[in-house]
């Protein structure tokens, strides 16, 4: 968590920069473009949000991968009031997830995703598909919202369901840095010690 004490002013200056107006709503993709990461899905479920998901809403995805140039042609495709951004590789994933009002993993597969526990660590919250380590770090409308696997409407109305409340990106910003806190070094390799004692 001590990652995320950014500077003053830091946010705002990362804001201006990539042109984030004044009252968007900002969802963040970061990781690399590939079928396993599901960035397609997370442009599939962008031209499925429901009519009552907050907007203006900007999209930013960071990354690069085989898939960008399809997703850049889909992305300038998008209206009614969604734009999205390609930000290309980034080394300020801190101030990005700082910026972010929830972070999107559409993902086929995963382990634990560490993009998940900064963005827990962060403070944002977190939208995210039920695969691999992921149901086991996070509980759906408890530490973050979950949605199935390659349901682009499904993910759409999670994602809308988290922008539209408050009150429920608070609980899960909460609930998701108690956790986060003890994925600390010290406390892992303790949780793995415990491990290797109770076989040996």
């Amino acid at each position: 968590p001590a990652r995320f004490a950014l500077p003053a002013g830091t946010v705002e200056a990362l804001r201006h920069e990539i042109g984030v107006a004044e009252g968007e709503s900002v969802a963040l993709f970061a990781g690399r473009l590939i079928p396993t990461k599901g960035p397609d899905v997370l442009l599939d479920a962008l031209a499925q949000l429901p009519a009552g998901t907050p907007r203006p809403l900007h999209v930013l995805i960071a990354g690069e991968g085989p898939l960008r140039a399809d997703l850049e042609r889909r992305g300038g495709a998008l209206n009614g009031g969604v734009r999205v951004s390609f930000l290309g590789t980034r080394d300020d994933v801190p101030a990005l997830l700082k910026l972010a009002d929830l972070v999107v993993l559409p993902s086929r597969w995963e382990g634990l995703p560490m993009i998940a526990l900064e963005a827990m660590a962060a403070g944002t919250p977190v939208v995210a598909t039920r695969v691999g380590g992921i149901p086991g770090l996070i509980t759906d409308g408890v530490s973050g919202v979950l949605a199935p696997a390659e349901a682009p409407a499904e993910l759409a109305g999670r994602m809308s369901a988290l922008l539209a409340s408050p009150a429920l990106r608070q609980t899960c910003r909460t609930n998701a840095f108690q956790i986060v806190a003890g994925y600390t070094p010290a406390a892992t390799l303790s949780r793995l010690l415990d491990v290797y004692r109770s076989v040996a």
